[in-house]
C-alpha cells in the first residue's frame, strides 16, 4: 500500500491519514522499496510535524524517482530517498538478519569493520558513504527541480557512529550539492541540512529532530 495524504489540516488529520502504513517494515530480504520508502518517510514526515516544521494544509503522494512529492499550503517540494552504504556492507546486514544469531562483532558475516574502530573513523566512512550517495543522484532530472534528498545509513560503520559527532563533522565536510535540503537519517535521529547549495567553507548549520514511530 502506498503512502497518500490529500489536503491534511492538522497533525491528528495527517496521522489518521497515514494510517498505518509505514508503522512497521519486513524483514531485509523480503520487504519491498516502496516498504522501505514509506517506513522512512513515515519518521521524516511526523517527526517534522511534531517539530512544527509543517504547514497545513499538506498533501503526499508516492511516486517514484523521486519517491515523494509533497504540497504543504501550496508550496510543493519532492523527496528523493537513497541508502549511505556499500554492496558488501548490504550484503552482510543481510546475512545477520537471516542469521539465528541475535548478536554479532561489526564485520563478523563480510563488509567493514572486522578489526573494530579506533576514534572518529566509523564517521569518516559513513560520511564517505553519504558523499557517494549524493553524487549518485545529484545529477538526475528530479534534483534540477524543487528536491529534497533523504540519507539512510545502512552500513557496517552505521551500527557503531556517533550520531551527534557525525552530524558535526558531516556539515564541515558536505559537499555543494543541488538538493534544497539533505536529511540524514542515523540511529533514530534525523539531522536536517539546509540549502546545500550554499555551503561554502564555514561550518553548514544543521539541525537535528528524532523520528516519530507512531
Amino acid at each position: 500500500m502506498s503512502l497518500t495524504v490529500l489536503a491534511a489540516q492538522t497533525l491528528d488529520d495527517l496521522v489518521e491519514q497515514i494510517g498505518e502504513v509505514g508503522l512497521a517494515i519486513p524483514d531485509r530480504g523480503i520487504r519491498t522499496n516502496q516498504e522501505e520508502e514509506a517506513y522512512l518517510f513515515r519518521r521524516l514526515i511526523l517527526g517534522m510535524a511534531a517539530e512544527n516544521r509543517l504547514r497545513y494544509p499538506i498533501s503526499i503522494r508516492q511516486t517514484d524517482a523521486p519517491d515523494f512529492e509533497v504540497e504543504e499550503d501550496g508550496m510543493s517540494w519532492m523527496l528523493e530517498i537513497t541508502q549511505a552504504t556499500t554492496k558488501e556492507d548490504q550484503a552482510a546486514l543481510t546475512r545477520f538478519a537471516k542469521s539465528d544469531m541475535k548478536v554479532a562483532l561489526n564485520g563478523h558475516f563480510g563488509g567493514r569493520g572486522s578489526g573494530g574502530y579506533q576514534g572518529d573513523a566509523p564517521e569518516f566512512e559513513v560520511i564517505g558513504d553519504i558523499i557517494d550517495a549524493i553524487t549518485r543522484k545529484q545529477n538526475k532530472e528530479y534534483a534540477k527541480r524543487s528536491c529534497r534528498l533523504l540519507i539512510y545509513i545502512n552500513s557496517n560503520p552505521g551500527l557503531v557512529v556517533h550520531t551527534g559527532r557525525l552530524f558535526t563533522m558531516l556539515g564541515d565536510q558536505l559537499p555543494v550539492h543541488p538538493f534544497d535540503n539533505l536529511y540524514v537519517y542515523s540511529n533514530g535521529t534525523f539531522g536536517d541540512f539546509p540549502n546545500g547549495s550554499k555551503v561554502n567553507s564555514q561550518r553548514l548549520d544543521w539541525v537535528q529532530f528524532q523520528d516519530n514511530r507512531s
